[in-house]
């Protein structure tokens, strides 16, 4: 850690386990995809945010390097539909919804869905909730 001045922190030590502070502002990498292909594989070490534009059906989501079994993880998935619209998303079995109920995402084209996933358990279990729907004009 070093201070870039009295009031930054810069956080540049690769395994930092803990911070304490107060963090006022931060920025996350997002992970732009167009997504042609029916299977999806989301690289969770890339970043946290996915902005995934659907140029076709996803049958298949995938997630490579999940965090370790004692570890939590969080990520945000915005699902826009492209220039047709109407392209569908199908979630994992081991994606668990809020109120046991699978989001229905936007059809309109251009429109977008918000989704957050938790696991706590090495991603044997996703819990979702279909933060923002149907965003769009």
């Amino acid at each position: 850690m070093t201070m870039e001045n009295s009031n930054v922190v810069s956080l540049k030590k690769k395994g930092l386990e803990t911070f304490e502070g107060i963090l006022k502002a931060y920025r996350e990498e997002i992970t732009k995809i167009n997504a042609v292909d029916t299977l999806q594989v989301l690289d969770l070490k890339k970043s946290n945010i996915f902005h995934i534009t659907l140029r076709k059906n996803i049958i298949n989501i995938a997630f490579d390097n999940l965090p370790e079994a004692d570890k939590s993880y969080s990520c945000t998935l915005i699902f826009k539909q492209d220039v047709l619209g109407s392209r569908k998303v199908v979630f994992p079995e081991n994606v668990l919804w809020s109120y046991g109920e699978v989001a229905v995402l936007a059809t309109k084209p251009g429109n977008a869905d918000v989704i957050t996933l938790m696991t706590f358990d090495g991603g044997e279990t996703f819990f979702a909730s279909h933060a923002l729907a149907n965003l769009g004009k």
